[in-house]
């Protein structure tokens, strides 16, 4: 069982992606990144049974994401020279410069300035802040709502940090034939797995109530 929650922590593969076109998709590049996600959420769907984080441990969690996110950034950005191929045909690590400000954007074309994109981020960031605190007091808390939150705000504090100190998001990790991605855009993408956890479990609690 818990490698089929696992596997949920994966289902944002299998929806129109925020991060660029299918088209052409090469299917090897995607299916390592794809067992990569699955490992990551068989590890976090060990927390399925347990007690909701506390906000301390929470706000804890979140702040780190958000260092790792941008060590990797800095990292990549003043040591990388060129493209550095993982897996020949598949992975590489290559800095590309989303001018866009966000993976809906860049997919959308839209052109919106730096500090536009910083307020859209923050007033979206709070009004998701409002909506999942209201779906948790009706329902409570449980571990999967901890690590969700964790995952999406850690992922979207470090999308404003993007846009306020670089000015651009810098994604760095390619997947050949799909897209360019950066640790937040995996905390995002392994978040809605969490969330689909969460609203299951709690989904059969109520019908069996």
């Amino acid at each position: 069982m818990r490698f089929l929650r696992g596997l949920l922590y994966t289902i944002a593969w299998f929806v129109l992606p925020f991060y660029g076109s299918v088209r052409g998709a090469n299917l090897t590049g995607l299916l390592p990144a794809f067992f990569f996600m699955w490992a990551i959420g068989i590890y976090l769907a060990g927390y399925y049974d347990k007690e909701a984080f506390s906000k301390s441990t929470s706000l804890i969690a979140i702040g780190i994401l958000c260092l790792v996110d941008q060590a990797a950034k800095l990292i990549v950005h003043f040591t990388l020279t060129g493209a550095k191929v993982l897996v020949p045909g598949a992975l590489a690590i290559e800095e590309l410069k989303n001018m866009h400000n966000s993976a809906i954007t860049s997919y959308l074309g839209l052109a919106i300035p730096a500090w536009g994109m910083a307020l859209v981020k923050i007033a979206g960031l709070a009004i998701l802040y409002y909506v999942l605190m209201e779906s948790f007091r009706e329902s409570g808390e449980d571990a999967n709502s901890s690590i969700g939150t964790i995952l999406l705000f850690g992922g979207g504090i470090a999308s404003v940090l993007d846009t306020v100190l670089w000015g651009y998001t810098l994604d760095w990790f390619r997947l050949d034939g799909f897209f360019t991605m950066d640790l937040k855009d995996l905390w995002i993408t392994l978040s809605i797995g969490a969330f689909v956890l969460y609203f299951w479990k709690h989904r059969k609690s109520s019908q069996s109530a």
